[in-house]
């Protein structure tokens, strides 16, 4: 089985995969001083994590599923 990038649109053409997008929120949120710009990331943060489980299980659904007997 071969790796999947999934890539996610971010403000204009700008693509990044949902990964880096992630890791990029996580160093956000450590760096992150004010109650409210922490909210605001572990909000995004989390929306991000959805939707990379939701990307995956389309990816991979298929091949993870239950056994067919």
């Amino acid at each position: 089985m071969t790796a999947v990038v999934i890539f996610h649109e971010r403000q204009g053409d700008d693509q990044m995969s949902i990964d880096q997008h992630i890791e990029e929120l996580r160093a956000e949120l450590r760096n992150a001083v004010y109650r409210d710009e922490r909210r605001e990331i572990e909000t995004e943060l989390a929306k991000a994590i959805a939707e990379r489980e939701l990307l995956l299980a389309d990816a991979y659904g298929p091949f993870f599923g239950e056994p067919p007997f």
